[in-house]
């Protein structure tokens, strides 16, 4: 169309004055050329050169597969420990422990002259020494009452994997020897015997189930790859890793079960349970005391205890590296007993692992690692909490002996144990309420009243009134000893909300809660003052403690006229005012057998005596 131009066709896009079109072909023409030459030639014709980006500054060499792989292995990894064995030294020794345990020893001669195994047993009169020959390179052991058993992954640890058990039931000694053979595909990572069944765990993640006499029971998939497995009695514990940690701790989990084959009874009393290890520290044994708790000590020394009823927690109850005099000195742990408060360890001197003549194992005392040792408080603080436990164990114990109610066939004590707890506990209570007096004393010393009140309810129900008759005899001010009648007051209403609910406790039963003690103090200035004898430090001569039984009588009189017209019938008037006269006779005279006969024969009635009498309240 006339009067319309043709738009000028677009000019090509330049780079600083260069065609592109030609800028590429220059390229194809130099590919064969050096990488680092092609940026250097071409760079900057590409970017522009100004202050803020210059083409000089871009990396043109490459980075190294050496430097690479250094950035690789710099880089933290998680800790994944290796199957071990409780109880056993290193694999790669000739002679080494298979097993040490509560029931006895397996060492392992592995020497060209004479291979072979002896079992040793700490009860000589139940089971006596067994040797045989170790042709088939054994590097697995475990050791119970019922039986004994060994494994080998073959004698270049790939396979075939065997396993030897010796049946202690059997009463024939010609069959009491059984072998099973693994798959071929699984070789055998921790194995555990226990009363009644033999556990052994696989690389596969499989757990296998046999009877002593070597019969199969169950196979279980574990739900990680295994780190070991121990047994006591018919308790299996399994630690294992649940996933990957990081570079300072493990992330470990444990399993138990209850394990009874012959009455078809498999039950799980703890799943998932996290593992406390130590920083940087494996797992070095895992265990069951002899009273049936698990227990795990790792490489930095420290052995716990997993209380139940503490929250599921792990609680330290020994340090074995301070008890050691040098710093390659180590203890092997072989078991521990809550009944005597000790661990079974064997001390090993510039070694993690006792030598192989060693058969005896030391005793050491449970010390919790408490702040502030070197200091008295410290110490009576240590020895508080580790009362604490103790009675906490010797309860479990004794209380089930006492009922047989819920005694599980899980819970394998011995009579003399249950004995033997019994006599613990009694003498556990005396050695606590001595330990809360010492540490009560050194709170009215220092004039602490909040942290004196706070060891009423520590101390054992039937010795809290010691608290405050201890305080009136070193002459406390008279608002301390009100303070911790106040606080025995609040135990005692928190006992009994317990046994009974809110609801339903009458009138009665807070009256003679509230009046037990509210009126201690007052009663008790009254009585200095008939004595004409103050508490106070311009006095040469000190007072006698008074009866507490006889400060509590006018306690008693105002409980009988209050609840005579309420809770009692017009039939018991008459003796309720023998009883009150008998106890009003017997606070004028001053007789404590008086008072004690009268306050027999006041419990006839509905009345509950004072809080602070030498006797345990009704």
């Amino acid at each position: 169309m006339e009067g319309t131009s043709e738009p000028p066709s677009p000019e090509p896009l330049t780079v600083e004055g260069n065609n592109i079109k030609t800028l590429l072909d220059e390229l194809e023409d130099s590919m064969d050329e050096d990488l680092g030459q092609i940026k250097r030639q071409f760079m900057s014709r590409i970017m522009p050169e100004d202050e803020e980006f210059n083409s000089s500054q871009v990396p043109i060499d490459t980075v190294s597969k050496k430097e690479v792989q250094d950035m690789i292995d710099n880089i933290p990894k998680p800790m994944v420990q290796k199957p071990m064995q409780p109880g056993s030294s290193p694999a790669d020794e000739d002679n080494r422990f298979l097993c040490w345990n509560n029931t006895g020893i397996i060492r392992a001669q592995g020497n060209s002259d004479n291979q072979g195994i002896d079992v040793m047993f700490h009860d000589t009169e139940r089971h006596s020494s067994i040797n045989f020959r170790n042709d088939q390179n054994y590097t697995f052991g475990s050791l119970s009452d019922n039986c004994i058993i060994v494994a080998t992954n073959g004698k270049y640890g790939t396979g075939p994997s065997l396993i030897h058990g010796i049946n202690l039931l059997e009463t024939s000694r010609e069959n009491r020897e059984w072998e099973i053979e693994m798959p071929h595909v699984e070789l055998i990572e921790a194995l555990a015997a226990g009363q009644g069944f033999v556990a052994v765990a696989t690389d596969q993640k499989n757990l296998r189930l046999f009877t002593n006499a070597g019969m199969q029971s169950y196979v279980f998939s574990l739900p990680g790859q295994v780190l070991c497995i121990t047994a006591s009695a018919q308790k299996l514990m399994i630690i294992y890793h649940n996933g990957s940690g990081h570079s300072d701790d493990q992330n470990l989990s444990m399993y138990i079960y209850h394990i009874d084959l012959f009455n078809n009874i498999i039950k799980q009393t703890h799943q998932n349970i996290p593992v406390s290890l130590s920083k940087r520290s494996p797992l070095s044994w895992a265990g069951f005391s002899d009273e049936g708790t698990p227990c795990t000590y790792d490489y930095s020394g420290v052995f716990r205890l997993y209380r139940q009823e503490l929250g599921k927690s792990w609680v330290p109850i020994l340090n074995l590296r301070d008890l050691t005099t040098s710093a390659l000195d180590h203890y092997f742990v072989v078991g521990v007993n809550e009944l005597s408060q000790s661990v079974k360890a064997v001390r090993c001197k510039r070694s993690r692992f006792p030598e192989f003549t060693a058969e005896t194992a030391e005793m050491l005392a449970f010390s919790l690692p408490m702040c502030s040792m070197d200091t008295d408080k410290g110490k009576l603080e240590e020895e508080h909490v580790r009362l604490r436990l103790a009675e906490s164990t010797y309860e479990r114990i004794a209380s089930k002996h006492r009922t047989r109610i819920g005694l599980d066939s899980e819970d394998e004590f011995s009579d003399s144990n249950y004995n033997l707890a019994e006599s613990a506990l009694e003498a556990n209570e005396k050695l606590l309420v001595n330990n809360v007096l010492r540490l009560f004393a050194m709170c009215l010393k220092e004039d602490k009243e909040d942290m004196a009140k706070s060891l009423v309810y520590m101390i054992p129900k039937a010795h809290m009134s010691k608290l405050a008759e201890f305080a009136w005899k070193i002459q406390r001010p008279q608002y301390f000893i009100d303070s911790i009648n106040r606080a025995i007051e609040e135990r005692e209403q928190i006992d009994l909300n317990l046994i009974k609910p809110a609801e339903q406790i009458d009138d009665d039963d807070a009256r003679s809660v509230n009046s037990s003690h509210h009126n201690f103090g007052r009663d008790l200035k009254r009585e200095l003052g008939k004595s004409g004898t103050l508490h106070d430090n311009t006095s040469p001569n000190k007072l006698r403690p008074l009866t507490l039984d006889k400060l509590a009588s006018n306690n008693v009189n105002k409980i009988l006229e209050g609840s005579s017209g309420n809770s009692l019938n017009n039939n018991n008037n008459g003796n309720n005012k023998r009883q009150i006269v008998d106890l009003q006779s017997a606070d004028d005279s001053g007789d404590e057998n008086d008072v004690k006969r009268a306050t027999k024969r006041s419990k006839t009635s509905n009345i509950t005596h004072n809080l602070f009498s030498k006797k345990a309240r009704a």
